[in-house]
């Protein structure tokens, strides 16, 4: 998950995801990955090809209305769970492009 402002003073939370770019082969076992808001994330975000990139489009949070991100969240680690969880056929899953500013 991201935080990052809006518009003024208000901040809002943001879920999305990265992977490696497909420019450079790694052993990462996993994939789409968190990361903390830190330099990598912000680099991902940044314009040009870098290491990582955003992998989901930034999906807003809103407190009070958390049904699908609980539901969804709940799914993957039910599938986790029993095994039926698998890698992503495609990365990105869906494009990320223009979801953050």
């Amino acid at each position: 998950m991201s935080r990052r402002p809006s518009t003024g003073n208000q901040c809002q939370w943001f879920e999305t995801a990265f992977m490696d770019t497909p420019l450079h082969a790694t052993s990462r076992t996993m994939e789409p990955f968190a990361f903390d808001p830190h330099h990598e994330s912000r680099a991902a975000v940044s314009p040009g090809t870098m290491m990582h990139q955003v992998a989901q489009p930034f999906a807003r949070l809103v407190m009070g209305d958390l049904n699908e991100f609980i539901n969804r969240w709940a799914d993957w680690l039910a599938q986790a769970a029993t095994g039926p969880l698998a890698h992503p056929s495609l990365m990105p899953e869906r494009d990320p492009q223009g979801s953050w500013r």
